[in-house]
C-alpha cells in the first residue's frame, strides 16, 4: 500500500508523540520514534521528507484539516503542541461538519427499521443523541456530548 493512504496513521502516530509533552521532541528522536511504530504496524519505513509533510500537513491551515496547533521551537529545537493537553483525537466539530453528519445519518435512518441490522438501528440511535449544536458568542460549532470543547472559526 503507498505511504500517503496511511497518512491518518502516521498523523495518530505522530499525535500520540507530541501529547506526551514532557518529552522533547527533537527532529531526529520525532522520526526515530514514529518510524519505529509506523514500521511495525505497516512493515514500511517512514522518511524525514514524509514526516516533514505530515507534520505540515496537520499544522493550523495545513492540508489534513487537522489545524493542529504544532510548532517547532528553534531555540529549543523541539515540536510541540502550543496547546496544553491538545490532542487531534479531541477536535471538535464544526457546524459545516454537523450539515455533513446531519445528512449521513438521514441516509442511515432511511435504513433503520428494515430488518437489516438491529446494531445499525442502535448506531443511529446513539449518534443522534451525541450529536448536539449549540450556539458560541458570534459563531456556532458543535460538541459530542463526552465534553470535548468548542472550537470557533
Amino acid at each position: 500500500m503507498p505511504v500517503s493512504k496511511n497518512a491518518p496513521l502516521r498523523y495518530r502516530l505522530i499525535d500520540e508523540c507530541l501529547c506526551r509533552d514532557k518529552v522533547r521532541w527533537t527532529r531526529a528522536r520525532l522520526l526515530e520514534e514514529v518510524t519505529e511504530k509506523f514500521l511495525e504496524i505497516t512493515g514500511q519505513p517512514l522518511s524525514q521528507r514524509q514526516l516533514d509533510m505530515d507534520l505540515q500537513a496537520m499544522k493550523l491551515g495545513g492540508s489534513s484539516g487537522l489545524d493542529a496547533p504544532i510548532e517547532f521551537d528553534r531555540k529549543a529545537g523541539v515540536y510541540r503542541y502550543t496547546e496544553p493537553g491538545y490532542s487531534i483525537h479531541q477536535s471538535p466539530l464544526l457546524v459545516d461538519d454537523a450539515d455533513v453528519l446531519r445528512q449521513a445519518l438521514s441516509v442511515l435512518q432511511q435504513f433503520q427499521g428494515l430488518g437489516l441490522s438491529q446494531e445499525l438501528d442502535a448506531l443511529v440511535s446513539r449518534v443522534e443523541k451525541q450529536v448536539n449544536l449549540r450556539p458560541a458568542g458570534r459563531s456556532r460549532c458543535v460538541a459530542l456530548r463526552t465534553g470535548s470543547g468548542l472550537h470557533r472559526r
